[in-house]
């Protein structure tokens, strides 16, 4: 009985923070509270939906997305070109078709649903982007709020509410997200929050090693699958979340290595053959487009620029990446702000002193409480899960910013985001765990 109140509370908790990040989401709230808030963080990206859209109305369909960039705007003659795309959609007006390029470096499935809606509803143009944004944006919030009702279930049922109203009002690089149309962020969660609603159920935790390695592999294949038919940025980082909510089940139901071996080895499994599948569907339509010859020399160039980094080149922001270092690159990414609120700034790699600060913190006071227990003191299990879990999340962002380095210097600003894939959830959610352990901790030590 006690159990199903406490499910019950947390998931009203938790639908209440999902609504609490979607209004952060939405009117990007640390706007108000924060210097380090922007409201326009990446007109490029944004841009790149827009145009397609002003593409279908004015000249009609095509295979790969239509856009304007920044630069080409310039070369028409704008020196500003915030919002310059999105005002000419919403006022009915277009640019010379030989204006528009094709955006070949992902699938943008997203980009085909947005035409989708633009070609069924009546509705006006500024209607519709600002549907669109509202839908990026409850896609997000809820994605978060399985994950967050996963982290109370085996937390506290307030803890959820708690992490929600930090994220939404004092954490500018994840609000900055909210609205945009490309990133359209959901999908970064999109594995993670299936994986936690997996190893949740019943029939799960009873079927047997065969069928529990089928289901891993099948659903870490299928929600990948889907998050790169968005884009392929920051694929690692996403496949690396998706295996901390099988990590904390894993410990917390002391399961064997050979158990570890198997779902391990089943997700894996599932997650390559995702990125194999999405690299040969982009491959195919690429060879559509433009014959073998210039798809496969296109898809060298994006994996030379964003991956391996490329000296033959004259633009001076692909170079300077190919030749700067991994420490200077991690260095800019652990200074990114979590926390940014008036005067207060706290940095990621705070959070992550901070994390390495509770777990050896609280394993000490383990073991100073331990002699003083009647019958000797075990660690929490739930709680070593939950240490273990956020762990493994930390490597989440910092495999991007390794293996896409290139990619992480020229788009810095864009990558701060993947820290909250989920590390900072996980972060937060570990420190406010272990402070109510401890307490728990300190309070029987006294009473005894």
């Amino acid at each position: 009985m006690q159990m199903k109140v406490k499910k019950n509370a947390t998931f009203l908790l938790s639908l209440l923070s999902a609504i609490i990040l979607l209004g952060g989401l939405w009117f990007n709230w640390p706007l108000n509270f924060s210097m380090d808030a922007v409201d326009h963080f990446d007109d490029w990206s944004q841009g790149i939906m827009i145009s397609d859209l002003m593409y279908q109305d004015n000249y009609g369909g095509s295979l790969f997305i239509q856009i304007i960039t920044p630069p080409m705007l310039n070369q028409l003659g704008y020196s500003d070109t915030i919002g310059v795309l999105e005002n000419a959609f919403v006022e009915g007006r277009s640019f010379p078709q030989e204006d528009f390029a094709q955006y070949i470096s992902n699938i943008c499935i997203h980009g085909h649903f947005y035409r989708l809606l633009n070609a069924i509803l009546p509705i006006s143009n500024k209607a519709l982007i600002t549907l669109l944004k509202f839908i990026c944006c409850v896609w997000t919030a809820g994605m978060l709020g399985v994950i967050l009702y996963w982290i109370g279930l085996n937390t506290s049922a307030i803890l959820p509410l708690i992490i929600s109203v930090i994220a939404a009002v004092a954490c500018p690089i994840f609000t900055m997200y909210g609205t945009n149309l490309y990133w359209c962020a959901g999908n970064l969660f999109l594995p993670m929050a299936i994986m936690t609603c997996l190893v949740r159920s019943r029939k799960f935790c009873c079927d047997t090693s065969k069928q529990i390695c089928k289901k891993l592999a099948l659903t870490a294949f299928v929600t990948c699958l889907v998050k790169q038919l968005f884009y392929f940025e920051f694929v690692t980082s996403v496949m690396i979340a998706m295996t901390v909510p099988l990590v904390y089940w894993l410990i917390a139901e002391r399961k064997k290595l050979i158990d570890w071996v198997r779902c391990f080895g089943a997700t894996i499994a599932g997650a390559v053959a995702s990125f194999v599948t999405t690299f040969a569907i982009k491959l195919l339509l690429l060879i559509i487009q433009f014959g073998w010859q210039d798809a496969i020399a296109f898809t060298y160039q994006n994996l030379e620029e964003r991956i391996l980094g490329t000296t033959d080149t004259t633009d001076a922001s692909l170079l300077e990446s190919a030749n700067a270092s991994y420490t200077l690159v991690l260095k800019w990414m652990m200074n990114k702000p979590c926390i940014s609120i008036g005067s207060i700034r706290i940095t990621m790699l705070q959070i992550i002193g901070a994390c390495t600060v509770c777990i050896v913190g609280y394993l000490l006071l383990s073991l100073l409480c331990r002699r003083y227990l009647e019958k000797g003191f075990m660690i929490d299990n739930s709680w070593l899960a939950l240490a273990s879990a956020t762990v493994i999340s930390v490597f989440a962002p910092l495999s991007w910013f390794v293996l896409a380095k290139p990619h992480t210097f020229v788009h810095e600003v864009h990558c701060g985001f993947v820290w909250f894939c989920p590390f900072v959830f996980m972060a937060f959610a570990l420190i406010g765990d272990t402070l109510k352990q401890a307490a728990s901790l300190i309070v029987t030590r006294i009473r005894k």
